[in-house]
């Protein structure tokens, strides 16, 4: 028993520690207070934006400060009532900056996590929650209030609204400033924002001058400033919703009759505010959606555009490789050629001539069937002559022939101004989409193609399909055919469509600055049938 209350006789150190900068703070947020205190309103009450806008700039290692900043604007503007109201009344409002504090604490993992709606849920949790911790102050330490009487209730909007549209102000303002290096400012959104205010500046001065109009007039071009405020946020989303929002408070704020009077109440421009506050809320939440939208279609590109980047990188790499092999070969077959031709001497000496000759026939035969073996393979007389001569005219022209199943290749454009990579990979889904179709499906084949260029862009568009237009390609037959092609057309930014009787395949890249193509011989356009004109 007795060890359980050793800790009481345990000692204890307290470290209070005091920033020079937090103190600096406390000093600079107590002067702020009553500056915004004195360009407010009930209804545009500035003390409750900028408590907000405070406590979501700073590190909570800073809140200490701002509570006693804020204490000692209280004290400095209330003490002198102390005789007539009583200290209790005095003290009562301490409470409201820890209140505030403990609601944005409460929304941390919120913030944490992302987006914008947060926000709206703290304005109004701060609004309501000051609103009536004041009205009960009013009501236990004052004489007691009438909760009957509407013009309690019409004071309680009033102070509830002003709270609220003080937090959309400054707070908003603080959000913004806090998140830009995430947010990014882009040229365009200043432009837009910057006509947005000219047009509500606009429609302030309008108000103002309209001393003597209607009322439906004047509070007609107060809401009319919201019609900016709606188009940036169709237009940039939370961002622009944001601009808006406190652009059109600030507007309808300097538009009122008594603006910048203490205590003052402009009725007009209340009924304005009221219909201001719920779209506010609706652009915001709105906009918040729009930004949390995009945001999810920019990370889906993003994680599109690296897959692009990994298929093309195997593609490359596997084309590269696939060169070294080819070269490997060729180097091969050329060592192999010699030894033949010293035989073969020998023999012419010998007296062995028929048989040399048998042998100088075989060994040819096998080097050009070589050839022909390593031309399917890795096509050279691309890197010499084009792909569209690599085509008519190579070791896949022959192949096709024997099939006796293609028509005559239509292929148009000029291949020259395309990377060699491109041409190959084109060689290659060409050549494949026809290997499938020749034994996935009956009936003759026709293989297009199209070169061209597009801006910055150029490419090839390929079309292998069956001739008979009735004819339909198979489940099975489309099926692999993504399989073959898909991954060449995403690592070429380009799209792959199994249609009806064809198979088409758009590839394409960038065109290098200052490249003119390669420069290919007259040769290279030779027993090419261009494509019919439309």
């Amino acid at each position: 028993m007795l060890r359980r209350w050793q800790w009481l006789d345990q000692g204890f150190a307290l470290r209070l520690q005091l920033r020079p900068a937090g103190l600096l703070l406390a000093v600079a947020y107590a002067f702020a207070v009553p500056l915004a205190r004195a360009l407010s309103e009930d209804q545009w009450f500035l003390p409750a934006g900028l408590r907000v806008a405070a406590l979501l700039l700073f590190p909570y290692r800073y809140w200490p400060y701002l509570f006693v900043g804020e204490w000692a604007a209280m004290f400095g503007r209330d003490w002198s009532s102390v005789d007539t109201r009583g200290l209790a009344w005095v003290l009562a409002p301490i409470v409201n900056m820890p209140l505030v504090a403990w609601i944005i604490y409460s929304h941390r993992r919120y913030r944490a996590a992302g987006g914008y709606g947060w926000f709206l849920s703290v304005a109004a949790l701060a609004a309501v929650a000051v609103t009536l911790l004041n009205i009960g102050v009013d009501t236990f330490l004052r004489a007691p209030i009438d909760f009957s009487r509407s013009i309690f209730w019409d004071n309680a909007l009033r102070w509830a609204l002003g709270h609220y549209l003080g937090i959309l102000f400054l707070g908003l303002l603080a959000l913004l400033w806090q998140q830009r290096a995430d947010l990014g400012f882009s040229r365009r959104l200043g432009w837009d924002a910057g006509l947005a205010l000219a047009v509500m500046g606009l429609l302030a001065v309008a108000v103002l001058g309209a001393q003597d109009a209607d009322l439906i007039d004047r509070n007609g071009l107060r809401l009319l400033m919201l019609l900016p405020a709606v188009a940036l946020t169709c237009l940039h989303g939370w961002r622009g919703a944001a601009i808006g929002v406190v652009a059109v408070n600030l507007a309808i704020y300097l538009s009122m009759d008594r603006a910048m009077l203490q205590n003052a109440h402009d009725m007009e421009a209340f009924m304005v505010q009221q219909a201001f506050a719920l779209i506010a809320t609706t652009l915001l939440g709105a906009g918040a959606t729009i930004s949390y939208y995009y945001q999810q279609y920019a990370r889906h590109r993003s994680h599109e555009q690296q897959l692009a980047d990994l298929a093309k990188a195997s593609v490359l790499a596997g084309e590269a490789k696939r060169r070294q092999h080819a070269q490997q070969v060729h180097a091969l077959s050329a060592a192999l050629e010699r030894p033949d031709e010293e035989l073969l001497a020998w023999l012419q000496a010998r007296g062995y001539s028929g048989l040399s000759q048998d042998l100088r026939a075989s060994s040819a035969a096998q080097a050009r069937q070589v050839r022909e073996q390593l031309s399917l393979l890795y096509p050279a007389d691309i890197e010499r002559a084009g792909l569209y001569v690599a085509l008519a005219s190579g070791a896949i022209a022959g192949v096709w022939e024997q099939s006796d199943r293609l028509a005559h290749p239509e292929l148009r454009g000029d291949p020259g101004g395309l990377s060699h990579t491109l041409q190959h990979v084109a060689y290659d889904c060409i050549t494949d989409a026809v290997d499938l179709l020749l034994e996935q499906e009956p009936g003759t084949l026709q293989v297009r193609s199209r070169c061209g260029q597009f801006g910055a862009v150029q490419g090839i568009l390929i079309q292998v399909g069956v001739l008979d237009p009735q004819r339909r390609l198979g489940a099975d037959t489309v099926a692999r055919a993504r399989g073959l092609l898909a991954g060449r057309a995403l690592a070429y930014g380009g799209s792959l469509r199994c249609r009806r009787n064809t198979i088409s395949l758009l590839l394409s890249e960038p065109m290098q600055v200052g490249s003119t193509g390669t420069a290919y011989s007259s040769s290279s356009t030779c027993n090419i049938k261009p494509l019919p004109s439309t």
